[in-house]
């Protein structure tokens, strides 16, 4: 799987690091790419004369930083309005490449007694007998994966009923810091 991606970001990055000045390359990535990245950077790094140094955080808050001057070179968002909302502004060079595609995935520590399955049955029961102590998203104002978590909470009817136990992280990385 890994080398399915190391190829293209190579690539990627060859591309956008010829148009740079600097002998760094300046990435701001999603939150969720924290793990991924680093090993793709090694390769990227070993096999050219450029260096990398990425900003983590949540694609609303990097698309508002860019939007305000920071000057990155590669955007990699988690959600591709962000991307849209620069391009819209004209705060973009070159074009948008979708990179990756994602899933959003529910779980619990291995002690826990939370059911998990595909229509969250197990998350209501566990809200109606008081067992859930905490919840964690990612905050849906600026996080992709917390606005995707937010719409299936309220597709299957538990958005309000999990408030008190809702916690909202910054971004998908510090959601699975809280877990």
């Amino acid at each position: 799987m890994r080398n399915k991606f190391i190829k293209p970001f190579l690539a990627m990055l060859l591309l956008v690091s010829m148009g740079a000045s600097a002998d760094t390359l300046r990435v701001a990535a999603a939150a969720n790419l924290r793990f991924v990245l680093p090993e793709l950077i090694r390769e990227y790094e070993h096999s050219s004369h450029h260096k990398i140094n990425v900003t983590y955080g949540a694609s609303g808050n990097l698309a508002t930083q860019i939007i305000h001057g920071a000057p990155y070179d590669v955007f990699f968002s988690a959600n591709p309005l962000f991307i849209d909302i620069l391009m819209e502004q004209q705060k973009h060079r070159g074009q948008r490449i979708n990179y990756a595609h994602s899933e959003i995935v529910l779980f619990a520590n291995q002690y826990s007694s939370l059911n998990l399955d595909n229509q969250l049955q197990g998350l209501k029961q566990a809200i109606e007998q008081n067992q859930l102590e905490k919840f964690a998203i990612a905050n849906p104002k600026h996080a992709p994966y917390g606005k995707l978590a937010q719409h299936l909470l309220m597709e299957a009817d538990i958005w309000q009923t999990i408030q008190p136990q809702l916690l909202l992280a910054e971004s998908a990385s510090q959601t699975l810091q809280f877990a």
